[in-house]
């Protein structure tokens, strides 16, 4: 699969562009994505996700959050 590259800051602003399209993520945003991973997985993604959420967030937006950055090691890596 190709992963489009991206910086780490833009990979933040683009997930939480898509957390904010979510009721339940009202005010809250992702400070941390990801980890940069000395080889790439099998799968080819360069980085492991890690998700710091903040603002308040839910139960339900921690999920919404977690499943975003799991959706995103699909579509990017990061140049470090």
């Amino acid at each position: 699969m190709n992963r489009q590259q991206v910086t780490a800051e833009e990979l933040i602003a683009t997930l939480n562009e898509r957390l904010a399209q979510y009721e339940d993520c009202e005010g809250c945003y992702i400070e941390c994505a990801a980890v940069p991973l000395s080889e790439p997985e099998d799968e080819g993604c360069n980085w492991s996700p890690k998700v710091i959420i903040s603002g308040g967030a839910t139960e339900a937006c921690q999920r919404i959050a977690v499943r975003l950055v799991e959706q995103a090691t699909d579509e990017y890596d990061v140049n470090w």
